[in-house]
């Protein structure tokens, strides 16, 4: 809003009557209108470029202009405009479907006082949201101030979350025996940490909540450099928030520090390539693009640009000569076009370009006439010569919600997975856009809990089952009941990762208990014909440290007449790491039921037998990224190799999941594999029809 009680006003109704009468109520309260009204001829994405909109109000019956193609470009563009449904209706179903377009309100027609409660309620809360990203964006700028403080301080400075590295300044990098700091970006702290000191640390290198205190403490630690060289120093551990997270601040003061490490860090706080590849760099710039796009409104897009030939290339004839071909595309999409605002190089495959384009539909065209551009040409190193094709995620920069990480990892997943559902599909580009949602949702804990109790009170999570067939040994009859979120019938837009966000909360647990709940109503009737069937049901981290979860489970389970035994209990690896002594002492309840359990994406710890070793683990459950992995052959499939070789005398059977083709059955044969899982077998299905003689 311009000023108290001014609004700026779209309006899409079909009965002009009826539009100057919500009007008229409107400027009847003192409110200031300037209205807009939003026709069938009516180019809504020019329209929402002239000015900033405060107030939408849209008929739901309206077929010239309806409600669910507003709702979608307002969302395309990211802009937060309170939204208002207007119904001749009066039964529920009009409300449902008001709120499942994405409505705030949905408000019958000549309900005056009801409209205008709706209209305040909506205006406020835009203020709030207003004025939060008003209050975030000065945040966010001292932070990045803070950043190029810790940068350039003599101190050794490593922000940690999660027991990750997220922040490093030179003089830390350098006591641990890195060169650059990119090199510890996302590296494990533990693995910097010698094995004598690992076990004072371990407490602080586990998830945080907002909610936690950790007081300050200082620990005297034996790093471990890259070459197997001791560090003893003593580090100052404090709470910090990083990029609106909590986080530990991991601080060594620059007295700790010798001569050498401290020359060193002054050289590299005041030099810098531009042709190297600085993903921190790149980090930087978005961020700063994000607070730009908050403080000024001049939105503009982030492109993540892999070029899909030159990895292979790169093997085939060296990293200087990749780096030759990275070079030529990056001097190419730099001189292509004025709208490229910074290319960087953020890996050796892969550049990021800020460009400034608003809206996402005019950066889908920049990157698909880029990407064709890009196959007419030939890139040189040397006497080789490489045609290349390029794979693109395209991400609107335009609210403070917003993170570079979040951005980065938005595109990289998508383009190593080629989503289907992120690209158009009457085109063969590798294009990936990002319609971001609104920011407000779920950014804070409360709201998480609020809308994982909606899922379980709306019924909108279901269950699947995908069986887990024999591949050498006995048939077996085993399914894995799989939480299926019911996303299209979800009352407004949620974020990707909004299922991990829920079960980071205690209402994880409640969702598994439903889980286990509905899964063995529809197991006591499978085993009126399938004696044999058993149950593999995953359990997150908030069940783990649920003391009561096996009580509960006992009662459950004599309710439903089924037996302990039919079911398998699976645990994460890092959900077990994190929470070790309560995954044992869980594991010794359930034997004692004679339920089974499982470890589930198994293999990417630093010594995954650890963790066997110390608990009777029924079965192991390779991780996702190992089977991935191992499907491309050569080289890539050590990994998994390498895991299945250690766990070959373990009495836990191993299964093998996310099988798609037959190709990698003669090495999970080799080494020895139990049971296999995926699409090859069978998707998930609703029902447990698997036949596991003949699949046998």
């Amino acid at each position: 809003m311009q000023a108290d009680g001014e609004i700026n006003l779209l309006i899409a109704h079909g009965n002009v009557d009826q539009a100057n009468q919500l009007i008229s109520v409107l400027r009847d309260t003192s409110y200031t209108v300037h209205s807009t009204v939003i026709d069938a001829s009516s180019d809504l994405n020019s329209l929402l470029k002239q000015q900033r909109w405060d107030l939408a109000l849209l008929e739901l019956e309206n077929q010239a202009v309806q409600v669910r193609d507003v709702v979608s470009t307002l969302k395309k563009n990211n802009l937060d405009v309170a939204t208002i449904v207007i119904t001749a209706g009066s039964e529920g179903q009009p409300y449902v479907e008001g709120l499942r377009m994405g409505a705030d309100y949905v408000v019958p027609m000549d309900e005056d006082q009801y409209f205008l409660l709706a209209v305040a309620n909506g205006l406020t809360q835009l203020e709030h949201r207003r004025k939060k990203d008003f209050w975030k964006n000065l945040y966010l700028k001292a932070e990045a101030r803070c950043d190029r403080l810790m940068d350039n301080c003599k101190d050794a400075i490593a922000i940690v979350q999660e027991g990750t590295f997220v922040f490093v300044n030179h003089s830390y990098s350098h006591l641990f025996g890195y060169q650059d700091v990119d090199d510890m970006l996302m590296l494990p702290v533990i693995d910097t940490i010698g094995d004598a000191s690992q076990t004072a640390l371990k407490p602080y290198l586990k998830a945080l909540s907002a909610e936690q205190s950790v007081e300050e403490t200082s620990i005297e630690i034996t790093g471990i450099t890259p070459d197997d060289q001791a560090v003893h120093t003593t580090i100052d551990i404090s709470a910090v928030l990083y990029q609106s997270e909590p986080a530990l601040q991991f601080l060594v003061p620059h007295k700790l520090l010798t001569p050498a490490i401290t020359a060193q860090s002054d050289i590299n706080s005041t030099s810098h390539n531009v042709s190297d590849i600085q993903p921190k760099k790149v980090i930087a710039a978005i961020d700063q693009a994000i607070l730009k796009a908050v403080r000024t409104e001049e939105r503009s897009l982030f492109m993540y640009i892999r070029a899909d030939q030159i990895h292979e290339f790169g093997e085939k004839s060296g990293a200087v000569a990749a780096e030759q071909i990275l070079n030529g595309l990056q001097e190419y999409v730099i001189s292509r076009t004025p709208l490229a605002q910074n290319v960087l190089k953020f890996s050796e495959d892969v550049l990021v370009a800020l460009v400034g384009i608003k809206t996402i539909d005019e950066g889908r065209k920049y990157a698909e006439d880029l990407s064709r551009e890009i196959a007419t040409k030939t890139f040189s190193a040397g006497e080789e010569s490489i045609a290349l094709s390029l794979s693109i995620g395209v991400c609107a920069l335009n609210h403070s919600g917003q993170t570079a990480v979040e951005c980065l990892k938005q595109c990289q997943q998508a383009v190593a997975s080629g989503d289907a559902n992120l690209n158009r599909p009457d085109n063969n580009t590798n294009i990936y856009c990002f319609e971001n949602e609104a920011p407000d949702r779920f950014e804070s804990e409360k709201s998480v809990i609020e809308f994982g109790h909606l899922l379980l009170e709306k019924h909108l999570i279901g269950i699947e089952f995908q069986p887990i067939a024999a591949l050498q040994g006995e048939v077996a009859e085993y399914y894995e009941v799989l939480m299926r979120p019911k996303v299209d019938e979800y009352p407004y837009a949620v974020p990707e990762d909004f299922v991990d966000k829920v079960f980071k909360t205690k209402v994880g647990g409640e969702i598994d208990r439903w889980v286990i709940l509905e899964a063995v109503k529809t197991l006591a009737d499978k085993l009126q014909r399938s004696p044999e069937t058993k149950l593999f049901i995953n359990l997150s981290a908030t069940s783990i440290q649920d003391s009561g979860f096996t009580a509960w489970l006992k009662i459950a389970l004599q309710a439903a007449n089924i037996s302990p035994e039919q079911l398998i209990f699976q645990f994460r690896e890092i959900d077990v790491g994190r929470y070790l002594n309560q995954s044992e002492k869980l594991v010794h309840q359930l034997r004692q039921l004679q339920a089974q359990t499982a470890l589930t994406q198994f293999g990417l710890s630093i010594n995954p037998l650890l963790i066997v070793d110390r608990l009777a683990i029924d079965f192991l459950k390779l991780d996702k990224i190992l089977v991935q992995e191992a499907i491309n052959g050569g080289d890539a499939a050590k990994p998994m190799e390498t895991v299945l070789s250690s766990v070959a005398n373990s009495t836990a059977q191993v299964i093998v999941p996310f099988i798609e083709n037959p190709s990698i059955m003669p090495l999970l044969w080799q080494h020895g594999v139990a049971y296999i899982q995926g699409y090859y077998v069978q998707e998930p299905m609703p029902t447990m029809s698997y036949d596991f003689i003949e699949g046998a």
